[in-house]
């Protein structure tokens, strides 16, 4: 069967615009926001959906990228903590290097290494400072190509203060090495 979620989409939207929207009382300013944030996660819903699986997989793929990085750090942290972590990159990898995976495979892959990294700075924060500044430090460091990818996934919601500066969505997804940027 054909993907009809943009028709679908686009439907929706045409329902809560054109039927529901002239239906809401004007005396009900509560019920018209909601309508209009509605339509409008929707509609930013629409222009993202050819996105959501390289979003995923940028997910797992940072995360990824930080756990290695962290994984010297972990042994020194908690040994049992570290076993898991590199368990959990070993089965990242594999989710990155599959033709095919699940979109829930990706997301599950990306939120288990998400939840083990965030368990290691939390532990870490009883370390001595040269362990915990280290595991600190790389957290950091890799946060700017996720600030980078989070700000060209959001832009349309026009929240940014320098919209200007943010790349598009399909640059974004160059730079993470998911796709080229004439791949869309």
């Amino acid at each position: 069967m054909t993907d009809v979620t943009e028709n679908d989409l686009r439907a929706a939207l045409k329902a809560l615009t054109d039927v529901i929207a002239p239906s809401i009382d004007p005396s009900d300013p509560l019920a018209g926001e909601q309508l209009r944030l509605v339509v409008e996660y929707l509609q930013f819903l629409s222009a993202r959906v050819d996105f959501i699986s390289d979003r995923n997989r940028f997910e797992l793929g940072h995360n990824l990228q930080l756990a290695r990085e962290l994984a010297a750090d972990a042994a020194a942290v908690d040994g049992a903590l570290a076993r898991q972590l590199t368990v959990a990159i070993d089965s990242a990898q594999a989710l990155l290097e599959a033709v095919s995976p699940g979109t829930g495979e990706v997301r599950r892959g990306a939120a288990v290494l998400a939840a083990l990294i965030r368990e290691l700075v939390r532990k870490a924060q009883a370390c001595d400072a040269a362990l915990r500044d280290s595991v600190e430090r790389t957290v950091l460091d890799a946060s700017g190509s996720r600030i980078e990818f989070e700000r060209a996934w959001f832009l349309p919601l026009g929240l940014d203060p320098a919209p200007g500066e943010v790349v598009s969505i399909e640059d974004a997804i160059a730079r993470a090495g998911l796709r080229s940027a004439s791949d869309r």
